[in-house]
């Protein structure tokens, strides 16, 4: 039980990785297009409607580019949940 929990978990934190990157139908670009000046906006929304061709075009095409970002961040992800769940490593 505790192993499938573990992997439970790992594929969670890599879904909420993969979609905080910032391509236009995943939740990265609301706050990528928050970041951004408003001169830049409206040409970032602009991509939107190719923003399908564009996560498909990155995770076939250049997955060199896209994982070692989502990988990372699932590890630092992965780390801070498991410092919270053991209470730091004292359990």
């Amino acid at each position: 039980l505790p192993q499938i929990l573990y992997y439970a978990m790992a594929f969670n934190l890599l879904l909420a990785a993969f979609n905080l990157v910032p391509i236009p139908p995943l939740d990265g670009s609301r706050v990528m297009a928050w970041i951004l000046p408003r001169a830049l906006r409206p040409a970032y929304h602009a991509l939107e409607r190719f923003g399908l061709l564009l996560v498909f075009g990155l995770f076939f095409l250049a997955p060199q580019l896209i994982w070692p970002i989502v990988t990372r961040t699932v590890n630092a992800m992965q780390i801070a949940i498991e410092e919270i769940v053991t209470l730091g490593g004292l359990w």
